[in-house]
């Protein structure tokens, strides 16, 4: 994973924060590890880190230079950006720490700039960001994608990915050549575990169950979009067909 400084600043006001020490607040902290734990669902996530405070880092891009009347290379002109990281497949995400101490686990020397924990969506939105990764070199390192993003950013409830029209379609276009070819039905439902969506394979006499699942899973990891609107995973299932 590799650092990028190529996303512009955000203008983010900080005098709603005079006084702050930088501590995290102990809900969002047990939220975190809550849910790192598998102890809460990430609705419940999102409910406590919504109006939390987080430090975005940014740091100064050079634009141009000069040489002094000394032969030195002097700066002259610069602008603040904020900070991401990217994973190999070229997936980014804008980073957000829940205090000065878990910032400075990961680099003290760029700038932390304090925001509300939806203005720091907002911005990964804004910058086309697949993601808002909270305190990355933290144990209970968690990513916020897509969809939590969006919740997050509007201030609305976040929905089942399985109630979402737009993934319905997605899915279904995605197996559709599997569902033909071996003469299958499937069906989306909310997940059992921590995962974003459910999908049982309708099993009928004479199918092998786990070669299908696994051209299944092959196909939704290579769908970018269902890749990123379902980075919580997929459970795969079997369910008797009627």
């Amino acid at each position: 994973m590799s650092t990028d400084e190529r996303f512009v600043g955000k203008d983010i006001p900080a005098s709603e924060f005079g006084g702050d020490e930088g501590d995290v607040a102990p809900a969002v902290l047990a939220a975190l590890r809550s849910f790192a734990d598998q102890r809460i669902r990430r609705a419940e996530l999102l409910e406590v880190l919504a109006d939390s405070r987080v430090f975005v880092p940014v740091t100064a891009i050079l634009d141009s230079s000069e040489i002094d009347e000394h032969g030195h290379k002097v700066e002259k002109d610069s602008h603040m950006a904020t900070v991401s990281m990217q994973t190999a497949d070229g997936r980014r995400g804008l980073l957000a720490f829940t205090s000065i101490t878990a910032f400075n686990e990961w680099d003290a020397d760029s700038r932390p700039v304090p925001a509300r924990m939806r203005q720091a969506a907002a911005a990964a939105i804004d910058e086309g960001a697949d993601a808002l990764v909270i305190d990355v070199a933290n144990t209970h390192r968690t990513a916020l994608t897509d969809r939590e993003l969006d919740a997050l950013a509007s201030g609305e409830p976040l929905n089942p990915a399985s109630g979402d029209p737009a993934i319905a379609e997605a899915v279904a276009a995605a197996i559709s050549g599997i569902g033909q070819r071996y003469g299958c039905q499937f069906e989306l439902t909310p997940p059992q575990g921590e995962a974003a969506i459910r999908l049982n394979l309708l099993a009928k006499p004479g199918l092998e169950p786990r070669q299908i699942l696994q051209e299944v899973a092959a196909v939704l990891q290579a769908d970018d979009y269902l890749r990123t609107a379902l980075a919580q995973g997929v459970e795969l299932g079997v369910a008797t067909a009627e």
